[in-house]
């Protein structure tokens, strides 16, 4: 893995519920969120309201924006995916010095009548395995 991706928890692995993967990363929550970002009960929901896509439209970083964009870079090199396939949807802390990131694949359209492209996220998900489990 990379930079950010290379701090996941082996031990943990990867846990998949539908459309949802979770990956453990072994960084403290105020590592990521910053001091400019907000923490409610322990979760970052900024990933769910595009906050990062509003504010970089606004010339506007912050620490849990570039958390996110090297997070999905990250993953999407070790993919060999566009960093827009990987949508993350909340940041949680997990104990004292680790965070669950969930986020989902975003597949690119197909013309069968499979209308999630379930094979190509089956794909992705057995290389992020490989990736971080082995």
């Amino acid at each position: 893995m990379h930079q950010i991706t290379a701090a996941t928890d082996a031990l943990f692995g990867i846990v998949v519920l539908k459309w949802d993967v979770s990956i453990k990363l072994m960084y403290a929550i105020d590592i990521v969120a910053g001091n400019e970002t907000i923490v409610v009960n322990n979760n970052l929901n900024q990933g769910s309201k595009r906050f990062c896509e509003k504010n970089i439209r606004n010339n506007q970083k912050s620490l849990y924006c570039e958390f996110e964009v090297m997070f999905r870079d990250d993953l999407s090199r070790a993919l060999s995916i566009h960093s827009d396939q990987i949508d993350i949807v909340f940041i949680k802390s997990a104990g004292k010095d680790s965070v669950f990131v969930t986020f989902r694949f975003i597949p690119p359209p197909n013309d069968s009548l499979d209308l999630y492209n379930t094979s190509w996220v089956d794909l992705k998900l057995q290389n992020l395995v490989e990736e971080v489990c082995l």
